[in-house]
C-alpha cells in the first residue's frame, strides 16, 4: 500500500502572485517476473527457471514555490524553485529457481534541486534560465548461490549531474494575421557516475566505473505562420541543433509543418509535420556492468547516441465529433534496452543499444457517443504496422514487421451534477518490440467522483487494471533465442483521492522539471 498528501497555497494581488506546493508521500510496490531461458552455450541447452520477486519502498518529498511580478500589463517576471527529495529507499529483490538462489538489497539516496527565472517582456521578448541539480548514493549487497559455486559483493554507486539551459526567443504579431518567431538555446550537462565493487567473491572480471560525460546542444529556430478568418491557418519551422558529446559532434535540422483548413465547421482538414530529438538517460552511456543476479546483468552502452523522430498525420474532422486520422511515425537510432542470451558466458545480458529505426503508420478513428444527458461515449480504433530494424544486434541482426490492433471505449456515466462514475477498456493484438513477440492484452479501469460541500471538496475512486490483465507475456524465439518472460502480476492497484479547496482557490500549474535522463 502507498499514501501521500499535500497542500498548495496561492497568494494574489493585482501585482504579484506567490505560490507554495508541498507533497509528501510513503511508497510501495512489488513485481514478480518469471523466466523460462532455454539457453545455448558451446553446443550446451541449459534449461533455466527462475522466479523473482522485488520490493520497493521509499518516502518522497516535493515542493515548488513561485514568484511571479507583473512589470506592467503585457511584461512579468517569474521565479521558482522546485525540489524533490527520496531519502532511504530501499529495493528487495530474491531469486529462486533450478539454476539459482539469489538475495539482492539496495538502499538509495536521491534529490534534484531546479531554479528557474523567466522574464517575458511588452514586445514579445521571452528570455528563461533553468538551472537542476541533482544526486544520488547507493549501494547494493548481492548474495547467489548456484549448484557449483556462490558469488557475492557489496557496491557502492553514485550520480551528481549539473544542468543549465539558457533560453531567448522573440515574438512579432504583423498585419494580416501574420505572425514572426526566432530564438535561441543552450544547454549544457555535466555527468559524475561512480560504481565501486568491493567483497567481491566467485565472480570474475568485475570492474569499478568511474566515468564523466559534458553534452552540449546549441538550437536555433525560425518560424512563420498565419490565421486567416476564414479558417484556413498554417505555421511553419526550422531548428538547427549542434549537439556534441564525448568526441560525438553533430548538425541536425529538424522542421515542423501544420495547416488547418475548413470550408464549414462540418469539414474541417488538419495536417501536421513533426521532428524532434530523443535523448538516453546519462546512465546509459557509461561502460558499466551491474549484476541483477547470477544469471543476469545489465550492461552499460559508451557511445549510445540520441535518436531522432519524424511524425507525419492528416485529420479529417467530421461534424467537430468524428475523427478520422492517417499517421506515420517513424525514429532514426532509435533506443531500447532489451533482453539477450550471451554467446560467450551463460548470461542474460540486458543492454539499450541504437537500432537502425523503429516506424509505424497506420489508421485512427474516434468516434464519439453520446445518449441523452447521462452518458457518454467515446470509441478508438486503431490499425498499425510496426516495422523495427537492427543491423548490429549483437550477432542476430533482425528486421522485423507486424501488423496489429488496438480497441478503446471510453464510458462516463453521469449520475447528477456532483456524482459521475466511469466505466474503460483496451485491448491490444499482438505485437513486436526487437526479438520480442509481446502477447495480446486487454485493461479495464472503473472510476467513481463525487463533489460536495458546494463542489470544494472531491472524493474521488479507481481501480486500475480490474482483471490484472494489462502486462503482456514476452517471448523471444529467434535465431537460436529461446526465452519467455511474464511479469504480469500485481498489475491491479485502487486508487482513493480526497481533496478540498478553500475559498476561491483554483490550481496553478507549473512547469515540471525533465527529470527522465537521471538515476540508475
Amino acid at each position: 500500500s502507498s499514501y501521500d498528501a499535500g497542500a498548495n497555497m496561492l497568494v494574489t494581488t493585482p501585482k504579484l502572485s506567490f505560490d507554495f506546493m508541498y507533497n509528501t508521500g510513503n511508497y510501495e510496490n512489488m513485481q514478480r517476473n518469471k523466466t523460462i531461458s532455454e539457453h545455448t552455450l558451446n553446443k550446451t541447452l541449459y534449461d533455466i527457471r527462475q522466479d523473482q520477486r522485488i520490493t520497493n519502498k521509499e518516502w518522497r518529498h516535493n515542493l515548488r514555490s513561485a514568484f511571479d511580478l507583473n512589470l506592467s500589463d503585457r511584461s512579468n517576471l517569474s521565479v521558482a524553485y522546485t525540489g524533490s527529495f527520496s531519502p532511504s529507499g530501499k529495493m528487495k529483490s530474491m531469486t529462486d529457481g533450478n539454476y539459482q538462489s539469489s538475495l539482492s538489497n539496495q538502499k538509495n539516496d536521491a534529490q534534484m534541486h531546479n531554479i528557474s527565472t523567466q522574464y517575458k517582456s511588452g514586445f514579445g521578448l521571452n528570455i528563461g534560465m533553468d538551472y537542476t541539480n541533482y544526486h544520488s548514493s547507493g549501494n547494493q549487497y548481492l548474495n547467489s548461490e548456484t549448484s557449483s559455486s556462490t558469488s557475492t559483493f557489496y557496491l557502492i554507486n553514485g550520480q551528481n549531474i549539473n544542468r543549465i539551459n539558457l533560453t531567448a526567443d522573440q515574438d512579432h504579431q504583423l498585419k494580416r494575421n501574420w505572425n514572426l518567431g526566432y530564438g535561441a538555446s543552450y544547454s549544457y550537462a555535466n555527468d559524475r557516475d561512480h560504481q565501486l565493487y568491493q567483497e567481491v567473491k566467485g565472480i570474475d572480471n568485475v570492474s569499478d566505473t568511474r566515468s564523466r560525460l559534458e553534452e552540449q546542444t546549441t538550437d536555433f529556430y525560425f518560424k512563420i505562420g498565419k490565421n486567416n478568418a476564414s479558417g484556413t491557418s498554417f505555421s511553419l519551422s526550422a531548428t538547427g541543433e549542434y549537439y556534441t558529446i564525448g568526441n560525438y559532434h553533430k548538425w541536425a535540422l529538424f522542421p515542423q509543418a501544420s495547416l488547418s483548413y475548413f470550408k464549414t465547421p462540418s469539414h474541417i482538414f488538419q495536417f501536421s509535420f513533426a521532428s524532434q530529438k530523443q535523448y538516453p538517460g546519462y546512465w546509459q552511456m557509461q561502460p558499466f556492468e551491474t549484476y541483477i543476479d547470477a544469471y543476469a546483468v545489465v550492461e552499460g552502452t559508451p557511445g549510445l547516441r540520441p535518436a531522432s523522430n519524424y511524425s507525419m498525420t492528416t485529420n479529417y474532422i467530421l461534424k467537430q465529433r468524428y475523427v478520422f486520422t492517417l499517421f506515420w511515425v517513424r525514429t532514426n537510432d532509435y533506443f531500447q534496452q532489451a533482453a539477450y542470451q550471451s554467446n560467450s558466458r551463460l548470461m542474460l545480458i540486458y543492454k539499450t543499444q541504437n537500432w537502425n529505426y523503429s516506424q509505424q503508420y497506420g489508421i485512427n478513428i474516434v468516434i464519439p457517443l453520446k445518449y441523452k444527458s447521462w452518458l457518454d461515449t467515446k470509441l478508438e480504433l486503431t490499425g498499425l504496422n510496426m516495422r523495427e530494424k537492427c543491423d548490429n544486434y549483437f550477432d542476430i541482426p533482425f528486421d522485423r514487421n507486424k501488423w496489429l490492433g488496438v480497441i478503446s471505449l471510453n464510458n462516463t456515466f453521469i449520475a447528477s451534477k456532483s456524482l459521475s462514475f466511469e466505466l474503460n477498456g483496451n485491448c491490444q493484438s499482438k505485437a513486436i518490440q526487437g526479438t520480442y513477440d509481446i502477447n495480446g492484452i486487454y485493461n479495464i479501469d472503473a472510476a467513481a467522483k463525487w463533489s460536495f460541500c458546494k463542489e470544494r471538496a472531491t472524493l474521488s475512486a479507481r481501480v486500475n487494471d480490474l482483471f490484472n490483465s494489462g502486462m503482456p507475456k514476452v517471448k523471444v524465439r529467434f535465431k537460436g533465442q529461446c526465452l519467455d518472460m511474464d511479469t504480469g502480476y500485481y498489475t491491479r492497484n485502487i486508487e482513493v483521492r480526497f481533496a478540498y479547496r478553500f475559498g476561491g482557490y483554483k490550481e496553478k500549474k507549473g512547469r515540471e522539471v525533465d527529470t527522465s535522463r537521471f538515476g540508475h
